[in-house]
Parts: structure tokens; sequence; C-alpha cells
């Protein structure tokens, strides 16, 4: 049950730092009409559970995902970061790092 609170708090961090991440393919003012950018974000998140969570053999296939993913938003898309204070970025970076503690150790220690 630990390793399960530790994923989702490593996950919430995740989603914490990267709420402020925008993947887009053009520039509108109001709305982000065709994220033609999925390809790379789909590869990205791959790219880490992969790195993160797989053996030792797959990790290579987890680092080229990401060397990937990085081309193709450089090639294809436009990365709008909005502005983020660093109370946020420190509670997504420690959320991260618990949860990845809790998954692997199965313990809660601080």
């Amino acid at each position: 049950m630990i390793r399960l609170a530790g994923l989702g708090l490593f996950f919430f961090g995740f989603w914490f730092l990267g709420q402020n991440i925008i993947f887009s393919s053009q520039i509108s003012l109001f709305t982000f009409r065709g994220l033609a950018a999925g390809g790379s974000l789909v590869l990205l998140i791959g790219g880490i559970c992969t790195f993160l969570f797989g053996s030792p053999q797959s990790r290579n296939a987890g680092f080229i995902m990401l060397l990937l993913s990085v081309v193709l938003i450089f090639m294809g898309g436009i990365v709008t970061i909005t502005p983020t204070s660093l109370a946020e970025v420190f509670i997504g970076i420690a959320a991260m790092i618990f949860g990845g503690r809790m998954v692997t150790s199965g313990r809660y220690d601080i």
C-alpha cells in the first residue's frame, strides 16, 4: 500500500511541475488548437517510465525515447513555460523525491 501511495505522490509531483509547461504546435492567443506535439509528449512519458521503472536492459530504450522526444519538441512544437514560483518547484520536486523513495524502499522515512 505504501508503494502505491508513493507512486501516486511521484505522479502528483510530476503533474504539479508539468502543469506549467504547455506543448503546442502553433501560437494562438486564446486557445491551443491542434496539439501536434502529442508524439513528443508520449515519447517523453514513455521514456521516463521506462528509464525509471524498467529493467537494466530496457533503460537504453528509455534513454533513446527521451532523446527522440527532445528532438521532436524542437523540430515541430512550441514549448511554453508559464511563470512558476520557487515554492511550486520545491513542492513538485519534494513530492517526486519522497514518492520515488516510497516506491523503491517501501518506507516513508524522511
